[in-house]
């Protein structure tokens, strides 16, 4: 008797077991089941302008993190083998390696970067034998995301493919009004004065197509320190090109970016005034490879976008004035 209570103790505790097992597995699913993971928060953005409340979208890498050497911590793949899908930039963007190898094998990956490659691989710059990920940085060129974006969420949810559809096209007009009106404010510069000096390359779309208008020579107007990824060693060589490049052009100002350190910006102004030429460092910084929600104007992808064209006006501006006063 007593062993036949025991067995039906035991009988019930794995019943229950199955059955909160089962709850905890369904309710994991339940939080999970609409979950959209963009490696960005430039991506996060956009894809939530056109997913609604049809799906929770979040960013992987967020505030000032670096996404070009981002590393998965501790619960992010489970986050990612959760999501129903996920989107990313590529094109060498995340190349940490525990990054880049979940997105290289995950089914559920869709690369943005390649999607507007395979469509537009004429409009993408060549810099070193690869291609510069920072597309973004051109507004125009970047709204070419939008139609990939519209039909992977329609695969997933076709109920609502008529929604994603309207505000893909929504989301286009306003793609289009930024790029015109960050084209607006750059002119207010003369041509003669369109050169920029970063951190790193993350702004050569930026500088085609909104410093150069046109010129064939655009690559001449812009000089970074580092390459396309902010984490390469900076040498004595690199440091002297951005000088050469500031004096032959009568640039007088660096730009620093909100992710990277100053340390190599400081080091070029006191190597330009040592030669006779005065440098300094813009008094705000700029965003290329991250937005940040807590900052008033760069909050967002297009307010990102406007932020830097208005800094880097105001900046070049003042460059201008003290010019003529020489």
């Amino acid at each position: 008797m007593r062993f036949f209570r025991f067995g039906i103790f035991v009988a019930l505790f794995v019943l229950l077991f199955c059955a909160c097992s089962k709850h905890s597995v369904e309710q994991k699913k339940t939080v999970s089941s609409n979950s959209i993971v963009c490696t960005t928060e430039i991506l996060e953005d956009v894809v939530a302008q056109i997913a609604g409340d049809a799906f929770e979208v979040s960013a992987l890498i967020q505030g000032n993190m670096d996404p070009h050497s981002y590393e998965l911590v501790k619960g992010e793949v489970e986050k990612l083998e959760q999501a129903r899908l996920i989107f990313s930039n590529g094109l060498g963007l995340e190349h940490g390696s525990s990054l880049a190898y979940f997105l290289h094998k995950s089914e559920k990956n869709v690369v943005l970067g390649q999607k507007v490659l395979e469509r537009s691989g004429q409009d993408f710059i060549h810099i070193d034998g690869g291609i510069d990920p920072h597309f973004w940085m051109d507004v125009s060129l970047f709204a070419q995301v939008i139609d990939p974006i519209v039909e992977q969420l329609t695969l997933l949810d076709s109920e609502n493919e008529l929604e994603f559809i309207q505000r893909g096209e929504l989301l286009a007009q306003k793609f289009r009004d930024i790029d015109q009106e960050c084209m607006l404010i750059m002119e207010q510069i003369p041509q003669h004065a369109r050169f920029l000096v970063t951190s790193h390359d993350a702004f050569n779309y930026f500088v085609r197509r909104y410093l150069a208008s046109g010129d064939l020579k655009w690559d001449s107007r812009v000089m970074a320190p580092q390459g396309l990824a902010p984490e390469a060693e900076i040498s004595l060589l690199d440091i002297k090109k951005v000088c050469d490049f500031m004096h032959e052009n009568k640039v007088h100002v660096l730009f620093s970016e909100n992710n990277i350190s100053e340390q190599a910006h400081r080091k070029i102004k006191e190597i330009c005034g040592k030669n006779g030429h005065k440098a300094r460092i813009a008094t705000a910084p700029l965003f290329g490879d991250t937005i940040d929600k807590k900052h008033s104007q760069a909050s967002s992808y297009f307010g990102m976008m406007l932020y830097n064209a208005h800094l880097i006006t105001a900046e070049l501006q003042v460059d201008m004035e003290r010019a003529e006063q020489r």
